[in-house]
């Protein structure tokens, strides 16, 4: 999604629009899911890659 220019989850919807180029996207309960799923460590570490 951001690589499409998208700022924020509701973008993805974008994508969803565009299957052939993209493919299968997450539906926005799962995106949701996985920013909710990411803790401390794993934001830390998501900042620490190079």
């Amino acid at each position: 999604m951001l690589a499409d220019g998208g700022e924020a989850i509701r973008d993805l919807a974008v994508l969803r629009d565009q299957r052939d180029v993209f493919g299968s996207v997450a539906s926005t309960p799962t995106a949701w899911r996985v920013l909710a799923g990411i803790d401390t460590a794993a934001l830390n570490a998501l900042r620490a890659a190079p």
